[in-house]
C-alpha cells in the first residue's frame, strides 16, 4: 500500500487543508520557519518565521488530518537556536518533526548537531529531509546520527499524485534506496502534484495508514518501571534482579513484585518477559533513591548527588531529553529538606542542569 503526503509552507498560502485530506492525503507537513542561512552559491537567507504555520496547525488539526512541522535548517546561526526558535515558534512540543537539511544549511555535521539540539528540548524528530542530491555534494557522510530519511527527486511529470508516481516507477523506483546508513521512508517525488487546485509538494510512504500514524504519533508510553528486567551474568554470583526505563533503575526486593512484574510486561504490554543479563546494569539508568540518600546539610555531598543524576545526559547509554532533566530536577528539590532546598537548586546550576523551580 501506498499513501501520499503533501508538503506545505506559505508558498500554499490559503489552501484547502479540508480539501487535501479529502483528495488523499494521508497526513500533512508544514513548514514553522526557517533559520539564517548561506547558499553554496553566496546567496544570504534571514531567519523566517512560515506566516502560514498557525493557520496550517490549526486547520489540520480541525479536520483530522496528522500533522508533522518542519524546520528549514540554516547555518548561520547555532544548532541550538535553530531548535529553540523552531520550539518557540511551533507553539506546541508534542508535535513531531521533520528536519529539512539542504542548500543554506551546512555540513552534515551540523546537521547532526541540529538533530541533538532538537532532541535536547524534549521534540520527537521522526524524519530528516536529506535529499541524496545533497547528500552526495556534502561528501557522503553518516546520516544514522538522525532519524529516517526523506529523499527527494523529481520528474518534470504533471498531474494527481498517483499518476505521477507511477510514472516514476512507483513502489520501485530511483527514489527508494537507502543511503548515509539510514532508511528513507518517504520519497518527495514530485514538486508538481495536483492537489486542492494547487501544484505542491507530494511524498510517498510505502506502508499502512496505521503504519504512518506509528511514525508520527510514536508509541504510547506505558509504565516506566514495566519496561526492562535485568540482573548481571549468572557467573557474577548477584542475584539481584533490577527494573529500569533509562532514566531510573530500582533493585527488585520481593519475589512477589518480580512475578508482578512479568505477568504486567507480559499481559499488560504484550512483551517478552524474560529477566535479561548485562554486565552493567547502570545502564538501566541512575539508582535515584541511592542519589537522594547522599543528600545531607553537607553541600558537597548534594553537588555529589546532583551531578549523579545529570551526568546521565552525557551517558550514551541513558540520554536525558531537557524537559525530563528538568523533571527530574523539580523532583529531587522537592524530596529534600527545607533548610537544603535552596543548596540543591544551585548545586544542579553547578552541574549543568536547566532552572528548577
Amino acid at each position: 500500500m501506498t499513501l501520499f503526503v503533501p508538503d506545505i509552507s506559505h508558498h500554499q498560502a490559503g489552501i484547502d487543508i479540508y480539501a487535501l485530506k479529502s483528495q488523499g492525503a494521508a497526513a500533512l507537513i508544514a513548514r514553522v520557519g526557517q533559520g539564517a542561512g548561506r547558499r553554496t552559491n553566496g546567496q544570504n537567507y534571514g531567519t523566517t518565521r512560515d506566516r502560514e504555520w498557525v493557520r496550517h496547525r490549526d486547520e489540520a488539526r480541525r479536520v483530522g488530518l496528522p500533522l508533522v512541522a518542519y524546520w528549514y535548517v540554516g547555518n548561520l546561526i547555532s544548532a541550538d537556536e535553530n531548535a529553540r526558535l523552531a520550539a518557540e515558534w511551533a507553539g506546541d512540543k508534542t508535535i513531531p518533526w521533520m528536519i529539512d537539511h539542504e542548500d543554506a544549511s551546512g555540513s552534515l555535521t551540523f546537521y547532526c548537531q541540529v538533530v541533538e539540539a532538537f532532541r535536547r528540548r524534549g521534540l520527537r524528530v521522526i524524519l530528516g529531509y536529506v535529499p541524496r542530491w545533497y547528500w552526495d555534494g556534502a561528501g557522503r557522510g553518516d546520516l544514522s546520527c538522525g532519524p529516517p530519511l526523506v529523499n527527494s527527486r523529481y520528474s518534470n511529470a504533471t498531474g494527481s499524485p498517483a499518476s505521477i508516481y507511477m510514472s516514476m516507477g512507483g513502489d520501485n523506483g530511483n527514489g527508494w534506496p537507502d543511503f548515509g546508513g539510514q532508511d528513507v521512508l518517504l520519497w518527495q517525488f514530485t514538486n508538481k502534484g495536483q492537489m486542492a487546485g494547487r501544484p505542491i509538494d507530494v511524498s510517498a510512504f510505502r506502508g499502512t495508514s496505521q503504519e504512518l500514524l506509528q511514525l508520527i504519533n510514536g508509541t504510547p508510553e506505558e509504565d516506566p518501571m514495566k519496561y526492562v528486567l535485568a540482573r548481571r551474568p549468572a557467573a557474577s554470583g548477584d542475584p539481584r534482579v533490577w527494573a529500569g526505563n533509562g532514566i531510573t533503575r530500582v533493585h527488585v526486593r520481593s519475589e512477589a513484585d518480580l512475578a508482578d512484574r512479568l505477568w504486567n510486561m507480559e499481559h499488560d504490554l504484550g512483551l517478552d518477559p524474560t529477566i535479561h543479563e548485562w554486565d552493567n546494569v547502570e545502564v538501566l539508568g541512575i539508582d535515584l533513591s541511592t542519589a537522594l540518600a547522599n543528600l545531607a546539610d553537607d553541600e558537597a555531598k548534594i553537588i555529589d548527588a546532583v551531578r549523579l543524576i545529570v551526568a546521565a545526559d552525557a551517558d550514551a547509554d541513558v540520554t536525558l531529553s531537557e524537559e525530563q532533566l528538568g523533571q527530574l530536577a523539580d523532583a529531587v528539590v522537592q524530596a529534600v529538606p527545607p533548610h537544603v532546598q535552596e543548596a540543591v537548586r544551585q548545586a544542579f546550576a553547578r552541574a549543568g542542569s536547566p532552572e528548577v523551580g
